[in-house]
């Protein structure tokens, strides 16, 4: 994979069934620890971090405030 920001990623990734479930299962996707590519991911979640989106997160915690059951 080929990230905009970060270049080439090596990623490994496992399938795992959801138990009761016939049509839905987990993706996860790893990195080598250490590895350029877990470097450049720890790079993106701060990245991501500082550079949302003027309201983002004030949208972000009414849409969560929405979905909320109210007492």
């Amino acid at each position: 994979f080929v990230h905009p920001i970060a270049g080439e990623l090596s990623l490994d990734f496992q399938v795992l069934d959801v138990r009761g479930s016939t049509e839905q299962s987990l993706l996860v996707y790893t990195a080598e620890p250490h590895s350029p590519t877990a470097q450049a991911l720890t790079f993106l979640t701060g990245w991501a971090a500082t550079e949302l989106p003027a309201g983002a997160a004030d949208a972000a915690a009414r849409s969560k405030a929405e979905q909320s059951p109210r007492r």
